[in-house]
């Protein structure tokens, strides 16, 4: 990218943006392991249930990537392959 001739911010992100509860049960479901979940049916404050429970969707928007030709990878495509190696290191 350093040898384009556009200037300003351009966000960098795979597709197939997962909330943290998918992130969650997907760690649990490439483990094999139990996700216990519970429901919340009070409203609770920012950041005391998890550092991500964000009102509304964060997801980089990679639209002005794409626009100058850029293409990134599936999240589904090395997702699966990154939680078995970070479970291997604490083995």
């Amino acid at each position: 990218m350093g040898a384009q001739d556009f200037t300003g911010p351009v966000n960098a992100a795979s597709g197939g943006a997962l909330s943290a509860h998918g992130l969650y049960q997907r760690v649990a479901g490439v483990l094999g392991a139990p996700a216990p979940t519970r429901r919340v049916t009070e409203q609770a404050a920012p950041g005391v249930l998890s550092p991500f429970d964000f009102a509304e969707p964060m997801v980089l928007d990679t639209g002005r990537a794409a626009g100058l030709g850029y293409r990134f990878s599936h999240s589904d495509e090395w997702l699966d392959d990154v939680i078995r190696q970070h479970d291997l290191a604490f083995v």
